[in-house]
């Protein structure tokens, strides 16, 4: 309950403050519908809105009873959350292949490899995330380089 409200109420100033940064971006063009700062604060909007609610639900939830403390173990801890640990080393693995190969190749590899680590394996599934990967990959590369006119790497 206090951790909640501790850092939902940290949360909340610092996105404060990031919203506050946002007045100092370039206005809206005339050739643009709205301007640079218009997605970043409609970020802030939401973190802003779901860390009301989490301290709202601090106030609300009952006194938790902490009268067993549990011990914390680094060998349980890693046990427990490797998946999220080999989530990183992909990522770092992603950005180690697009520096040497490209963008596609990378990220066909990062949503691929992590989709895999997070699925039961399955034949139907390995199938299904190698046709996901393709696709997702594609139409972010799309959206960048002809949209936004981003080039990737």
């Amino acid at each position: 309950m206090i951790k909640d409200r501790v850092l939902s109420i940290s949360v909340i100033f610092v996105f404060i403050l990031l919203y506050l940064e946002t007045f100092n971006f370039k206005k809206a063009t005339a050739a643009q519908i709205v301007g640079p700062a218009a997605y970043p604060r409609f970020l802030i909007y939401i973190i802003l809105l779901l860390s009301t609610v989490v301290l709202i639900n601090s106030f609300l939830k009952k006194k938790e009873n902490n009268s067993s403390k549990s011990i914390f173990y680094w060998g349980t801890f890693i046990n427990k959350h490797k998946r999220i640990f080999l989530i990183f080393v992909f990522f770092g693995l992603f950005v180690f292949i697009m520096s040497k190969f490209n963008f596609i190749v990378a990220s066909i590899f990062f949503l691929f490899s992590s989709q895999t680590l997070l699925m039961e394996f399955k034949i139907k599934n390995i199938t299904l995330n190698i046709f996901t990967s393709i696709v997702i990959t594609l139409i972010v590369y799309l959206v960048f380089t002809n949209f936004l006119s981003i080039i990737l790497p």
